[in-house]
């Protein structure tokens, strides 16, 4: 090749110098080219003017054209060419010049084409000549191992180190690519069937034989280590069973591989290899001491994507754990999340992908497991958890065997509950602080695999607790509780830490995650590994696991429930001795026997009695025969199993767990409800909790509430257990706990911090059990609470209140509730949680005390609060800058009623002398009572007067209204409104509209009054204006201090304070219709097959006689009511009577009461608290005591003169509220 390469360059120089010398010099060559312009320059000048002397003729008549003119155009002359078109010298030496390059360039590709065939022929005959020689050499092998298996007793024959060396050359050679290009060479398998038929024999024959050989001499690989060709070879040699190991070939010859490098990662009993050599083999295959390879992938500049050097390639590490991570990610189903996964779901992985995946998995635990030296091992524990079981989708791509690995010192556990155990303890600092995302790889793009290392681990891990006896509680017998909490702790540090969007049920969550350089990244999550990682909300899993973590016996719930203290017994006393207290304004309840049938009035009760007296007369029920009692499902067994290894720590590793995710997605976590100023990093950080309940986190409350012992055994082991109350009581009690209660925290804590876990284990029992009782109260009526003791005692309850009203008290009063910016606590999303559930619990609770008491109206108070407050203010904005405090916008039932009475009217005095003024005597008062709006009302036309002079005043209702009657006749009535005039008109006013008879309210069992639903049918499309006009009546009335006579049910004084609780229609149910409410009632706790009853979703309707039947949901009359399905007929039933019918008619009259009172003025009431502020706390009863008490006598009369109260009461009487 040099000499050609020499005789090309010197006959280029040749023809260079040639073409020179015939060209002449750069003078010469500029001379002819300027003749050769001037020259054509005459021709052009010739032609122009023959074209000029042409005739006219000739020039009109296009058909006659010059014999000149009809030759062809001449091509352009060259540079080179002369005048005369004669090829010069120069042009032919050029043309001569161009064929010999081509034929040169043709020449050259056809002796590389040439030598590329020689090469590969050459190279396929050598090839096929050594696999001849290594088959025959393999075959001789063989004929000696069975001559000497016959005629000798040694064991095995094991073929000498230079007998090896060339077998493991020529095995190289054959399987060794050539590089091409520059490409690095490579080991492939060339010819499969025979190239795995050899490797098989020669490891069979040569190498495993000489590994497990007591004579050290007869161990090639112990040889080749002594020298650097040696110690290339063996990673060569390596590399090809590796390729094996990933290649689809038959099952033995992958057996053998696996088999061998697995003798080449341990060392057997009989071994004769030394320890350093398997230390060098093992630290080739499982390093322990250098970096992890990166199994990505990189793009170039042009933006292909192309696969970094890996483990086939000559000179790359041979680290097994990174070949595995590479080939899952990218071998099995064509990508790290293929693409047909959500699909097609696990056949989008081919079983020979898979099988191949599991050999070489298994291969690497076997491996792990059995090496010995505790450190080496712990290392390599942690690689393999945060290296292959961060993969998506893994359940997919191995089998079952490999993720139920167990583990060599305890055949009892699994060997992913060792992982997890040394992880933990070498990185505890890092998972205490939360950043347990900083472990994991990142060689993977977001954009390439659309789920985050700790997804894929949580996803993984779902997977294996679901497979696993020993941690799913389908077998209470068979749970290790011991490596459960630890297995189950651990998820709860993933949880506690991945993405919001993980466990949404939403079809398609985006997620922004940022690159460590400033810059962030918008990715959709993928769908399948949300799916897995909610399987932690799985209702089955959920219930088996709390089944089994509680042990009623070991627990003793029902003794701790049952006692009762002298504290208790005092508190049943009073509240027997009390009564109704002064705020509860609701009537006392019977008790109700659920075991008879008791419907008489609906024709929906009538409907399901036919169902029920077929039950009890034996007769067929629809199409279902004879009724049989529906056998409960067996749910519930492995609360009555002996548990011989129980321990309560499971129980508070599951109350941790799923605390976590009911502040994160129960949508109590995402709003700090202080609203305390936060800092500028605080502001701009990613939520980490939702501000609305997501659904998954629902289903789990219902599944914990309705299916489990839940709620009764946490707040019986914080009752019972002596260290779990201690905790307790130092985090609600004011003075002997530092951290705030919205800086409190649940995250597992691993290491040293281990052992101040009772804290944190009393607040997650606590939080979890605030969370389930107060969504247990949403379906609970009040005779469940009062006579059936659901779902705790009612001392137990009153136990509750006194513990949540502290922790209330100090995280809105105690607490540092105002700038927050010189604080050194930061708050944390489960504090948050712990406040807004219990406000809402206790929120809950109060309410029902106050429509059927609970306790004494004092155990809900702190005493003296904000009575320095208010005494200190003295403006309107100093009353109503205290509506802004926490306590009164989260807890407003710790303060008096009676300061909060005193508060509204604070505000709402000074708002009024600011609007209308006031009358005093000195001279020098700035702000005089104004003149009033004057208003005609006629007597026999009092409602159309007032709708037609005031229904459009809007927010001037505040101001003064100057009432001047007139008669029928139309004369004008003597006398000057000085207020008197005008509470007479408001109290007739308010008579007539809240009459019954005028079609616009109703009339409940207990004579409250709610609008009517028919009252669209009475006043056709006026009623919206007619109850708007009500509203301002009574925002009017509360404005002025006037009292009204109407008492109002007590859901509609729910939608009155603006923000009605839909989670109270239940409830609110029995305040409307008693006779329906037990009805429903009847069906919640009905025990047999709901279907029997013969009921749909739809409800009848016979207003005015005509029986109209409504569907509760699209063709709702065509679905029958099941046990599944009859807690959503029970809310979709009490949905429509609450809140359907007049939703329209309350919405009207709450948007004429905003107009005139701030919402914010009402919203410190409860319903009959409202009640009181309307009516006054008479209940619409005049108590003569007080009134003499409280009565000036004039014109002569005393108190000693005698009064006749019947002749009294016949006048009109307006009282004002009394303080």
């Amino acid at each position: 090749l040099d000499l050609v390469g020499l005789l090309f360059i010197s006959n280029a120089s040749r023809e260079s110098m040639f073409a020179e010398e015939l060209g002449g010099n750069t003078n010469r060559r500029r001379q002819e080219e300027q003749r050769r312009r001037r020259r054509q320059a005459k021709l052009q000048k010739k032609k122009e003017e023959t074209e000029k002397a042409r005739p006219e003729s000739l020039q009109e008549k296009p058909d006659v054209v010059p014999q000149a003119i009809a030759q062809p155009k001449p091509p352009p002359s060259t540079p080179s060419e002369s005048a005369d078109s004669k090829p010069t010298v120069v042009s032919n030496a050029l043309q001569l010049r161009a064929e010999r390059q081509a034929k040169q360039k043709l020449d050259k590709s056809a002796r590389k084409l040439q030598s590329f065939y020689r090469m590969h022929r050459s190279n396929s005959k050598l090839l096929q000549t050594i696999t001849k020689t290594l088959e025959k050499h393999i075959t001789d092998l063989e004929k000696l191992q069975l001559l000497l298996n016959k005629n000798s007793s040694r064991r095995t024959y094991v073929p000498p180190t230079a007998t090896s060396t060339a077998l493991c050359q020529q095995l190289l050679f054959v399987t060794t690519s050539l590089p091409y290009k520059n490409q690095t060479r490579s080991v492939s398998l060339r010819d499969l069937k025979v190239t795995s038929h050899l490797l098989r024999k020669a490891i069979e024959l040569v190498f495993l034989p000489g590994i497990s050989d007591i004579d050290d001499s007869s161990n090639a690989f112990s040889e080749w280590l002594q020298s650097l060709q040696g110690q290339v070879r063996v990673q060569n040699f390596l590399r090809l069973c590796l390729c094996v190991l990933t290649t689809s070939c038959e099952d033995a010859v992958q057996d053998i591989c696996r088999q061998f490098i697995l003798s080449m990662m341990t060392s057997g009993t009989q071994s004769s290899t030394p320890s350093t050599a398997i230390d060098v083999y093992r630290n080739l295959l499982l390093p322990v001491s250098t970096p992890r390879l990166v199994a990505g992938v990189e793009k170039t500049s042009s933006g292909k994507t192309t696969k970094p050097l890996f483990f086939w390639q000559l000179g790359s590490p041979l680290d097994v754990i990174s070949v595995l991570r590479h080939f899952l990610l990218f071998s099995t189903g064509g990508g790290p999340i293929p693409s047909m996964a959500n699909d097609i779901g696990e056949s989008c992985i081919k079983a020979e992908e898979r099988g191949i995946a599991s050999c070489l998995m298994l291969t690497i635990l076997k491996a792990t497991r059995g090496v010995r030296d505790s450190s080496e091992r712990h290392f390599l524990l942690q690689r393999l958890l945060t290296e292959i079981y961060t993969i998506p989708l893994l359940s997919w791509r191995v089998t079952t065997d490999c993720l139920l690995f167990k583990d060599s010192l305890d055949q009892s556990k699994l060997l992913v509950a060792t992982m997890i155990k040394t992880f933990t303890e070498r990185f505890s600092d890092t998972l205490n602080t939360g950043k347990i995302q900083s472990l994991f790889p990142i060689d993977v793009s977001l954009t390439i695999c659309n789920a985050t290392p700790m997804q894929s681990l949580l996803a993984n891990l779902m997977q294996i607790g679901h497979a696993s006896v020993g941690l799913n509680g389908m077998d209470v017998s068979k749970l290790d509780f011991a490596m459960s909490a630890t297995f189950y702790e651990f998820v709860a540090t993933l949880i506690d830490a991945i993405p919001l969007g993980t466990l949404s049920t939403k079809d398609s969550v985006v997620e922004w995650f940022s690159d460590g350089k400033g810059r962030e990244t918008c990715v959709l999550l993928s769908p399948v590994v949300m799916r897995q990682c909610r399987m932690v909300l799985s209702s089955s899993i959920v219930r088996r696991l709390f089944l089994c973590a509680i042990d009623e016996e070991s627990l003793k719930t029902k003794e701790v429930l049952s006692s009762k203290t002298q504290k208790d017994l005092k508190q049943e006393k009073e509240l027997e001795e009390a009564g109704p207290s002064a705020v509860s304004l609701a009537a006392k309840e019977a008790k109700i026997d659920r075991s008879k049938s008791f419907w008489r009035s609906s024709t929906w009760a009538k409907k399901a009695s036919i169902g029920v007296s077929k039950m009890l007369s034996g007769e067929t029920a629809g199409a279902k025969g004879n009724l049989q009692p529906k056998q409960p499902q067996d749910i519930d067994s492995n609360r009555f199993v002996v548990r011989s290894k129980y321990s309560p720590a499971l129980l508070m590793v599951l109350c941790r767990l799923y605390g976590i995710v009911i502040a994160r997605w129960g949508g109590f976590g995402g709003e700090d409800s202080v609203k305390r100023v936060q800092k500028n990093e605080e502001r701009k950080a990613r939520p980490v909790a939702t501000r609305m309940a997501d659904v998954g986190s629902q289903s789990l409350l219902n599944v914990i509430c309705f299916s489990t012992n839940v709620t009764e055994t946490t707040w019986g082991m914080l009752q019972g257990e002596k260290d779990l109350t201690t905790s307790i009581n130092a985090v609600v009690s004011p003075t002997k706990e530092k951290l705030p209660v919205r800086c409190l925290s649940i995250r597992p804590r691993y290491g040293k911090e281990k052992q101040h876990q009772t804290r944190t284990n009393a607040v997650a029992l606590l939080f979890l059990f605030v969370s389930s009782l107060s969504h247990t109260l949403i379906i609970t009526d009040d005779t469940e609470v009062h006579e059936m003791e659901k779902p705790l005692p009612l001392h137990q309850l009153r136990r509750c209140v006194e513990l949540l009203k502290q922790l209330l008290y100090r995280a809105c009063c105690v607490d540092d509730v105002g700038d927050s910016s010189t604080s050194v606590f930061q708050s944390d999303y489960f504090g948050l949680a712990l406040i807004n559930s219990t406000a809402k619990a206790m929120r809950d609770l109060y309410d029902r005390s106050s429509r059927r008491p609970i306790s004494t109206p004092k155990l809900w108070l702190i005493e003296d609060l904000l009575e320095k407050e208010i005494k200190k203010s003295k403006t309107e904005q100093d009353f109503v800058a205290l509506l802004s405090t926490p306590v009164l916008r989260i807890c407003p039932f710790l303060v008096s009623f009676k300061r909060r009475l005193k508060l509204f009217d604070r505000i709402v005095y000074k708002n009024r002398i600011a609007i209308q003024g006031e009358n005093s005597t000195n001279p020098f008062h700035t702000n005089p009572l104004k003149p009033g709006i004057p208003v005609r009302i006629t007597r026999g036309r009092i409602l159309e007067d007032g709708v037609k002079t005031m229904n459009n005043l809007g927010t001037n209702m505040r101001q003064r209204i100057a009432v001047q009657y007139y008669n029928e006749a139309g004369t004008k009535e003597v006398g000057i409104d000085a207020g008197g005039l005008f509470k007479e008109f408001w109290t007739d006013l308010s008579t007539i509209a809240f009459d019954p008879g005028y079609s616009l309210f109703r009339m409940t069992e207990d004579n409250c009054m709610y609008p009517s639903p028919l009252s669209k049918a009475a006043h056709g499309l006026d009623h919206i204006v007619l109850f708007e006009f009500l509203g301002r009546i009574l925002g009017k009335a509360l404005y002025e201090g006037i009292t009204m006579q109407p008492q109002f049910a007590h859901f509609f004084l729910s939608f009155l304070r603006g923000d009605y609780n839909y989670f109270h229609m239940l409830s609110d149910l029995s305040t409307i219709d008693r006779t329906l409410h037990n009805n429903i009632m009847f069906l919640k706790t009905y025990e047999h097959d709901a279907e029997d009853l013969c009921l749909t979703f739809s409800i009848a309707n016979d207003d005015f006689g005509q029986n109209n039947e409504i569907n509760l949901i699209p063709n709702g009359s065509e679905i029958p009511v099941t046990n599944e399905n009859k807690h959503h007929y029970i809310g979709l039933f009490a949905k429509y009577y609450v809140n359907d019918r007049v939703k329209d008619q309350c919405e009207a009259v709450k948007r004429g009461l905003f107009e005139v009172l701030d919402p914010a003025w009402l919203r410190i009431f409860n319903e009959p608290e409202l009640q009181v502020l309307i009516s006054g706390p008479s209940n619409g009863e005049l108590d003569i005591s007080d009134l003499k008490s409280n009565c000036r006598y004039a014109g002569g009369f005393t108190s000693i003169d005698p009064v006749r109260p019947e002749r009294f009461l016949r006048h009109r009487f307006v009282h004002q509220r009394l303080y």
